[in-house]
């Protein structure tokens, strides 16, 4: 899903400490550990009695966006991803049936392997497994993202989540995200 800011409250609360304690721990850890994976673990292990692991990483993601080292949306490698979500009054079966009978994707087949052209970008059918994920290679100017579509029933209702990962460009997220979102619509009618 889209990164969300965690609030100083929120890790004040969860931690005992909010940024003004925690991020100058970091700034300080940083001169030593340039890989980001790497200065969260240490980061953690000298503060795990304070810290859970999530609440390292994600007191490091937000360190990181205020030092501008990472902006909302972005990954640990530079890339950027987003979701958009809705809940569907529909069980999985026929959540499924409503995302592949609504023509969201010009040349889509549901069958892994499968290899069509949409809108100028090349596409690989990666995964089907109806009820629960469609996966796509989405072969773009700037490189490869990947395009998951997931279904999470309950009970007698079923959210279907766009999910786009690796996109190459910040300004890629509010423009899948818009049309991700506009597919939720047309499936939901």
């Amino acid at each position: 899903m889209g990164e969300r800011k965690i609030s100083d409250a929120a890790m004040l609360k969860a931690t005992g400490h909010g940024p003004d304690h925690w991020f100058p721990i970091l700034d300080e850890l940083s001169k030593e550990e340039s890989v980001r994976s790497e200065l969260t673990k240490r980061f953690w292990r000298e503060n795990q009695e304070k810290l859970s692991a999530w609440w390292a990483q994600m007191t490091t993601v937000e360190w990181e966006r205020e030092r501008g080292i990472r902006a909302v949306n972005q990954d640990g490698l530079g890339s950027f991803q987003m979701s958009a979500q809705k809940t569907l009054a529909m069980d999985a079966e026929t959540a499924w049936e409503a995302v592949t009978t609504t023509d969201w994707l010009e040349g889509l087949v549901y069958e892994e392997g499968a290899e069509f052209e949409s809108d100028g970008v090349q596409i690989t059918v990666r995964a089907v497994r109806p009820g629960k994920l469609l996966r796509l290679w989405w072969h773009g100017k700037a490189g490869k993202s990947t395009l998951e579509v997931m279904f999470f029933p309950a009970k007698e209702k079923c959210a279907v989540r766009f999910q786009h990962q690796k996109l190459p460009e910040e300004t890629d997220v509010e423009i899948f995200k818009a049309r991700w979102k506009q597919v939720l619509a047309d499936i939901a009618n």
